[in-house]
């Protein structure tokens, strides 16, 4: 009887151990299905990889500079005050854009009516001397009056034309009037940026600063503070760009056209000028600018769209495309390039192919592949 469980016994240990060993060799079959799924990228992630040719270039580095808006000296005219006296109106603001001919102000003034009366009795006496001396032409002519009597009355005109023409310089000097009226006009067009009367305003003879300054704001300097340590990098004709405070986003390029011979003593930076267009006349005269200057080094390195690379574990990679095979390639990043690309060092050649866009869903994909295969 004995015997009998004993060989029941065996007979139910052999088939327990062929269940284990089939179901290990199952599971084993399904971790190497598993591993060979896992190799390279699946299909689905294959369909959405878009990718970008490695390319060269010269080193364009990128300095970070501060600068503020100036108006160009040649676009701006400052109005000063050509006669004393009350002032009955003021036309414009600060900010106001004037075309040119455009009346800004009008000043009663006492000089202004006393040149009038001049003027006045200066055509009178003109008048009156033409007479005479028409009269004197006539009396010669009739053989009634000397050469003398006739170049006198002709001197007597020729005087009164002379003071008459002296007041109109006068006039004209202090500008268009009406009567008594100095009326003040825009003599170009552009922005007021600068205005120092007011309605009712009593103007003195010692009256130094300027009524107005009109200031064309479609194009404007840009000064660059250049620090000592920038110097030497930044050069005549390179490329700028600017964005305002004032304005995020938008940019204004153009070239450095002027550099500065002296440091201020104060600030120790050099001024670099660059002249920019402002046709949408968002740019004002002391904005504030953040500023990038772009200099060509004599070095020419690899390009890659910043999209490419990749930071893990404290380094930098990108995903190299062969064919229908994609590995993981450590590279450097040396700085910024145009167009959001990077210059890279790596074991990469120029035209070699990259993953360039949801680069990181791919990189992780293969990390994971790598530590299933290993």
């Amino acid at each position: 009887m004995k015997a009998i469980y004993k060989l029941i016994a065996g007979v139910i240990f052999v088939t327990s151990l062929g269940f284990i060993i089939q179901s290990c060799t199952q599971s084993t079959a399904k971790n190497d299905k598993s591993i060979t799924k896992s190799k390279g990228l699946t299909n689905s992630m294959k369909s959405i990889v878009t990718t970008a040719n490695v390319t060269s270039s010269s080193v364009i580095q990128e300095i970070k500079l501060t600068g503020t808006v100036e108006a160009l000296p040649n676009k701006q005219i400052r109005i000063p005050a050509i006669v004393s006296g009350r002032v009955t109106s003021v036309n414009v603001s600060l900010g106001d854009q004037v075309r040119k001919g455009q009346i800004l102000a009008r000043i009663y003034s006492s000089d202004m009516a006393a040149v009038k009366q001049e003027w006045i009795e200066a055509k009178a006496n003109v008048d009156r001397e033409v007479k005479e001396f028409d009269v004197a032409q006539s009396l010669f002519d009739a053989g009634l009056s000397s050469a003398l009597e006739l170049q006198q009355a002709k001197s007597e005109l020729e005087a009164a034309n002379a003071q008459l023409n002296r007041i109109n310089q006068t006039m004209k000097l202090m500008g268009e009037s009406d009567n008594a009226t100095h009326i003040v006009r825009a003599p170009m067009g552009g922005t007021i940026t600068e205005r120092n009367i007011t309605a009712n305003m009593m103007l003195r003879e010692d009256f130094e600063d300027a009524l107005f300054t009109i200031v064309d704001l479609s194009d404007v300097w840009l000064k660059i503070n250049v620090f000592e340590s920038d110097i030497r990098k930044v050069k005549l004709g390179a490329n700028v760009k600017a964005e305002a405070l004032a304005h995020p986003g938008d940019l204004f390029e153009g070239q450095i056209n002027k550099m500065g011979k002296l440091l201020d003593p104060e600030t120790k930076v050099l001024d670099a000028r660059v002249e920019i267009k402002n046709t949408e006349m968002k740019l004002l005269p002391n904005m504030a600018m953040n500023v990038t200057v772009f200099e060509e080094l004599d070095q020419v390195a690899l390009k890659v769209p910043s999209n490419a690379v990749v930071f893990h574990n404290n380094k930098e990679f990108i995903v190299k495309k062969n064919g229908d095979n994609f590995s993981m390639v450590n590279v450097k990043v040396m700085g910024n390039a145009s167009n959001d690309k990077v210059y890279i060092e790596g074991d990469l050649e120029e035209n070699d192919t990259v993953v360039s866009e949801k680069t990181l869903l791919v990189f992780n994909e293969l990390v994971e592949a790598k530590k299933i295969n290993q």
